[in-house]
């Protein structure tokens, strides 16, 4: 297990230094502990914003608009705010997870609604390809004295009345793809699943690896029993034994790949969210590694190499063993006199 400034610390150097996370290049941030999954979302982009990152894109949990007022044209587009400006503003206090916003003058959903009626054409071709919604302007009869413009979803009803399901979707689509344009190397989306149920959350999730290649996701969710349908992806899992106070909490990282039971996502949950002995979890790292990498990774023979083999349990002194075997051969191959 890591500690929280470890594993932010690990995510970003990672980020800027264009490698992996640890499996994957794309990351799910899981565990209804609100406060440290925050917590390392504004660490990442905490340190984004001091280095003057252009690459770093965020969606907060607010940013689901694509209407506020039909009366209240922003008269400006995406283009026109910075990448910078942009995730400067969605930091400050006054506005992270509580308000949608592009910048600190700006609505995100009047400004978003002013993005769709500069281009219905582009935006039609990307909704096209995620979803069954074709959009078309409409004026109001006195509009040139005084009248609003709205936008007709399928010529059925107006974008007003669209589902938050839909709402959500088109505004994280067109976010991502402006970022895409922006060449942002990173998307964070944060608590990615309040609109969606489970199946269209995974398959949302796949649409956006698919077409959007070069973007690197970190999608926070809240329901680890997804994972077992999701495949690619590096796991960050909040402990809760601490409570809502992560400053002394760890995170558990794991492969999606290697969930493959719902039976094994509740026995992870149920342990650990307890109280889960660290030592467990180190050895079942290493054995994982042993397996997949046929060595283990450096930050996790150092932790395996203090262990006290007299104070672990008789199943974690079984599996000690068996990496000592392990590394006791790889000794032995690699100095054979």
């Amino acid at each position: 297990m890591y500690n929280l400034q470890e594993i932010t610390k690990g995510i970003y150097d990672a980020i800027i230094g264009r490698k992996r996370f640890f499996e994957h290049g794309s990351m799910l941030i899981v565990g209804n502990n609100s406060l440290g999954k925050t917590q390392l979302v504004k660490g990442l982009l905490n340190k984004a914003v001091k280095d003057n990152r252009k690459d770093f894109y965020y969606i907060d949990p607010q940013n689901r608009n694509v209407i506020e007022s039909t009366d209240n044209l922003a008269l400006v587009g995406y283009k026109d705010f910075t990448i910078e400006d942009i995730l400067k503003s969605r930091m400050k206090k006054a506005f992270f997870t509580k308000k949608d916003i592009f910048d600190e003058h700006y609505s995100g959903g009047v400004v978003t609604f002013s993005e769709l009626l500069s281009d219905l054409d582009k935006y039609n071709m990307l909704f096209g390809k995620f979803m069954d919604i074709h959009l078309s302007k409409k004026d109001s009869v006195d509009s040139m004295i005084g009248g609003s413009t709205t936008i007709r979803i399928n010529d059925s009803y107006n974008i007003e009345e669209l589902s938050n399901s839909e709402s959500a979707k088109m505004r994280i689509l067109m976010e991502t793809d402006y970022a895409n344009e922006m060449d942002c190397g990173v998307v964070i989306i944060d608590e990615f699943d309040s609109h969606f149920d489970s199946d269209n959350m995974i398959k949302f999730i796949g649409q956006l690896q698919e077409k959007y290649k070069r973007i690197r996701f970190i999608f926070v969710i809240h329901n680890a029993e997804t994972l077992v349908n999701i495949q690619g992806m590096d796991v960050i899992l909040f402990n809760n034994s601490y409570g809502t106070d992560m400053r002394n909490g760890t995170v558990l990282i794991l492969d999606s790949d290697n969930i493959t039971q719902l039976g094994e996502i509740h026995r992870i949950r149920s342990k650990y969210i307890g109280d889960v002995r660290e030592s467990e979890w180190l050895l079942n790292q290493c054995v994982s590694d042993i397996v997949k990498k046929k060595t283990i990774r450096k930050e996790s023979l150092d932790k395996f190499r203090k262990l006290d083999y007299q104070m672990l349990s008789t199943k974690e002194k079984i599996v000690y063993s068996y990496i000592e075997e392990v590394l006791s051969n790889e000794d032995k191959a690699a100095n054979p006199f």
